[in-house]
């Protein structure tokens, strides 16, 4: 008689407890009833979804858990959570897994802890208003009682386009070893060796059906108890997506145009460019003043509903969600009001300290994006292109098995 196959199991504890204390407190009262992978309409037919992974997280499986692809695919639209006959609320354990994806994807490592502690969130803010206060005191503080007001006396744009892209091009580096940590997990192959072996066509039509679906956001429409966050998403998406091409517009002005021209010995500006500030019927502040419209009402939104579902006990906001909502919030609010106050001439001091807030908060949304739940953006596109990368290269290998067994049966 033979032995049956066994399976021994390691469990990290350490794993369990850091989930339980980081949302996903309700994860012990889940009994396996499958629930929530018959009322997730997002659950595939061939995975149960999202039970599978919440017996894993039970079990203390941090690699298993953490390398599925599929805890990406939840939105935390608490379905699962409403209909869990315990309340369970899977909804909650997922996002506390993807906090521990993402605080083991971080380099530097320390990083991925300090985000989602409050304890370092002075610290975190205190960095960028240190640095932005030295460039301030290079140029001197006199400005900050004349009239008219010019933000450019305080830091001029050379200065943040010489510093921005440079902490911006840090974070990209960590976004970068963060993806290539992501794929090596999924698929116990590095992405750089990953790339150069990679069915082209294979990976375009996965990278497309990915891309579409983010930039529709169809699939919170599958939501049934808050379908209606497909709005507050898309107003955050898009406005993140014309905040970009504003700011990419007006370093063409600014740059392309303005400095180009004056080393040519040329007018500085013309009518239909402008010059610094930008009036306010300019067309790149239309789509700016748009864009952080659309940031001020969707982050908005997002924060009224997660308070309106913490409530009611639906869902666990933690430190991790809140840092990047109020912190997007703030980026949107600040830089509408410090353009008010220069536009009324408001007491300088006031319109200043709000654009120096504004500066500090849209640096510390860049430095620390592959540390908060901005990353949602980069790693959950990373791991659906690669899920569904690897589901068109199963339907291809079993294609050929598929019309053999019909060609037996014919």
């Amino acid at each position: 008689m033979s032995q049956p196959n066994r399976v021994k199991i390691e469990p990290d504890l350490d794993f369990v407890q850091d989930i339980i204390q980081n949302g996903g407190e309700s994860l012990k009262k889940c009994f396996q009833c499958g629930t929530c992978s018959v009322v997730c309409n997002l659950s595939p037919d061939d995975h149960p979804f999202p039970r599978q992974e919440m017996i894993w997280a039970q079990w203390g499986l941090k690699d298993k858990l953490t390398a599925d692809p599929h805890v990406w695919t939840c939105y935390q639209c608490s379905d699962c959570s409403t209909y869990c006959p315990r309340g369970a609320k899977p909804g909650d354990v997922l996002a506390a897994v993807r906090r521990k994806v993402i605080e083991g994807l971080a380099f530097p490592s320390f990083m991925g802890r300090a985000v989602a502690d409050p304890h370092y969130w002075a610290w975190l803010f205190l960095f960028p208003a240190m640095i932005l206060l030295a460039i301030i005191m290079i140029n001197g503080a006199g400005f900050m009682t004349e009239h008219p007001i010019v933000y450019g006396n305080m830091i001029s744009h050379i200065q943040m386009n010489l510093v921005f892209p440079l902490f911006s091009a840090l974070a990209g580096i960590a976004f970068l070893v963060g993806m290539d940590r992501l794929w090596r997990g999924a698929s116990g192959q590095s992405l750089i060796s990953f790339l150069p072996q990679m069915d082209y066509g294979r990976m375009f039509t996965a990278a497309r059906d990915v891309i579409t679906g983010i930039l529709t956001h169809k699939d919170f429409d599958k939501c049934d108890t808050n379908k209606w966050r497909r709005l507050a998403h898309l107003l955050v998406f898009y406005a993140f997506i014309g905040l970009l091409a504003t700011t990419a517009l007006a370093i063409v002005v600014l740059v392309v145009y303005e400095y180009l021209n004056k080393l040519r010995g040329l007018p500085g500006h013309n009518e239909m460019l402008g010059v610094y500030p930008m009036e306010p019927l300019h067309p790149i502040k239309w789509l700016g003043n748009a864009s952080a419209a659309a940031l001020i009402l969707g982050s908005g939104l997002m924060i009224w509903n997660r308070a309106k579902l913490a409530k009611s006990g639906d869902i666990t906001s933690s430190a991790f969600d809140n840092f990047f909502l109020w912190t997007i919030f703030g980026v949107g609010v600040t830089g509408f009001l410090a353009q008010i106050f220069r536009f009324l001439e408001i007491t300088p001091i006031i319109a200043y300290a709000t654009y120096f807030a504004h500066l500090v908060l849209v640096f510390a949304l860049l430095i620390y994006s592959p540390y908060s739940k901005f990353a949602h953006f980069v790693y959950r596109t990373v791991a659906l292109i690669h899920k569904r990368y690897a589901e068109l290269e199963a339907a291809e290998q079993a294609a050929p098995e598929a019309e053999a067994k019909e060609a037996q049966a014919a």
